[in-house]
């Protein structure tokens, strides 16, 4: 735990430095700052509730827990933290809560200044979040602590240190997201307080999906035309797709890419993959003499995919496979590259039938010849992709019947 101490203050002292080549540390350290301002004058009133998420993923788990509390406790305060500055940009004028702020560097003066200022009478850290000072300051404050949707494997450094012990210690109950994750823990700390709550993220992906958002753009650029969502997509998807467009010459398909990240440099290089004319949803684009639109923006793409009649999920060319709940919730089928097997919810979406690993422009032709001509041949696969979804939905009540005892 010193070499820990050691290393985080030594960080927190040099990052002023590393921030000036690095944008991202840059915006953290400036939120941070003014975190730290902000975090004295929050008035709590009554029951306080601190979630701490990572990032943008972690704030999309954590929204159906947010909703339960206000669901349920309409008088209860949410004050929710981010580490990453791309969740607080998204977050802070979007999220149903009374605050938002980032964590500062998990000293031990920070850390027991945070907890001394917000006073929680219940903190939840969401998936991976394991900071040692926070933990052991809301210990010692005597606030029941939480981490929720969490996920391990046995090969994981925690179960290697004795620090990983002191920190899961630390927490009142560990919830997770499946068996396997309960298994890795026992098989080391059988003592520990473990249990299964499932994964928020279908609660989530059920919630946009009953939303039923419509996109006046996208739907003119569809036009009637049976559309394929390319979602969080990398260069390697871009390119799977530009070479099937070369042969595939039918005009009552149309393609929706959101790259992965949203940045010019990324968005042109998707454009350039082309070798035709697309449209991009920013300008307004939406042409249907095009096959191509090119979603470059944020916050989208979960209402998108309900105008899909099959989506491809970016990532599994690489290792990390993006949110295909998201895209399944619709009744859809999905289509992944080859690396999927550290997602445990994939592999038994394939195991079901209605998500499908390729790993060649070759096998994404036949689905896509197989949509323009005969659709309803992937009906029974879409369906059993909703199927899953239905069947594992109430991770978020779950949690709230554990911290609902001190709310």
């Amino acid at each position: 735990m010193w070499i820990y101490q050691i290393l985080v203050s030594l960080f927190s002292r040099l990052s002023p430095l590393f921030a000036l080549v690095n944008s991202k540390l840059r915006k953290q350290l400036i939120g941070q700052r003014n975190s730290l301002k902000q975090l004295p004058d929050f008035a709590k009133k009554g029951k306080l509730v601190w979630i701490h998420v990572a990032s943008l993923g972690e704030y999309e788990q954590a929204l159906p827990i947010i909703d339960k509390i206000k669901e349920r406790q309409t008088e209860a305060q949410i004050a929710l933290s981010f580490f990453s500055p791309s969740g607080y940009e998204y977050a802070a004028k979007k999220a149903p809560v009374e605050f938002v702020f980032y964590l500062p560097w998990d000293t031990k003066s920070k850390a027991n200044k945070v907890v001394q200022w917000l006073k929680p009478d219940v903190a939840i850290f969401v998936k991976y979040e394991l900071w040692p000072n926070y933990l052991n300051e809301l210990k010692k404050f005597g606030c029941p602590t939480y981490l929720v949707a969490a996920r391990f494997y046995k090969e994981q450094w925690l179960f290697k240190y004795r620090l990983g012990e002191q920190l899961l210690e630390n927490f009142n109950q560990i919830l997770c997201q499946d068996e396997s994750s309960i298994s890795a823990v026992h098989s080391f700390y059988p003592e520990l307080p473990v249990n299964y709550c499932g994964d928020t993220r279908f609660d989530r992906v059920a919630q946009i999906a009953f939303e039923n958002k419509s996109l006046d753009g996208i739907e003119s650029f569809i036009a009637g035309r049976k559309c394929i969502v390319f979602g969080s997509s990398w260069q390697e998807e871009h390119e799977l797709l530009a070479q099937s467009l070369r042969e595939f010459d039918n005009p009552k398909v149309c393609f929706i890419v959101a790259p992965h990240k949203v940045d010019s440099i990324t968005t042109k290089k998707a454009i350039s993959s082309f070798s035709e004319p697309v449209n991009r949803f920013t300008k307004s684009e939406f042409q249907t003499d095009r096959r191509v639109l090119i979603l470059d923006t944020v916050g989208l793409l979960s209402a998108v995919y309900r105008y899909a009649d099959l989506a491809f999920i970016g990532g599994g060319f690489k290792t990390g496979l993006h949110n295909v709940p998201e895209a399944a919730v619709y009744g859809i089928p999905v289509l992944i590259g080859p690396n999927y097997s550290q997602f445990p919810e994939v592999v038994q979406l394939v195991k079901e039938g209605g998500v499908i690993a390729i790993d060649q422009s070759s096998e994404f032709d036949i689905y896509l010849q197989t949509l323009a001509k005969q659709p309803r041949a992937l009906q029974s696969q879409g369906e059993a992709n909703r199927r899953f979804i239905e069947q594992n939905l109430g991770a978020s009540d779950k949690i709230y019947k554990e911290i609902s005892k001190f709310l």
